[in-house]
């Protein structure tokens, strides 16, 4: 038994060194509550937030479209209407029709 429990151990060991164990990654994922102040998001509104994809504003000074349809201007209900708005090409930014949901729309 003491044998056994050697052998074991000696594979775990030989184990973690292979760097086996999951590395804490990017999830490209938004949490509400970690969503900039600004926003004004509700606490218990949902999970996440829309994540602000790369342009020309940085994620802490910028506000995703999509929010700004629904929270904002209230032209949407749900993200998912705010969305079909942003895909039918009815919304232009700096003169040209941005259709991804979630671009950063910078503020003057």
């Amino acid at each position: 038994f003491v044998a056994l429990c050697g052998v074991l151990f000696e594979r775990y060991c030989s184990h973690r060194d292979h760097h086996s164990f999951p590395t804490q990654r990017f999830s490209g994922r938004l949490k509400r509550l970690n969503a900039p102040k600004h926003w004004m998001l509700a606490k218990l509104g949902g999970v996440f937030a829309p994540r602000p994809s790369e342009g020309p504003h940085k994620l802490r000074e910028c506000l995703p479209l999509s929010i700004l349809l629904r929270n904002r201007l209230k032209y949407a209900l749900t993200g998912r209407e705010a969305k079909q708005i942003v895909l039918t090409r009815h919304v232009k930014v700096d003169g040209k029709v941005r259709t991804d949901p979630t671009y950063p729309a910078g503020f003057m």
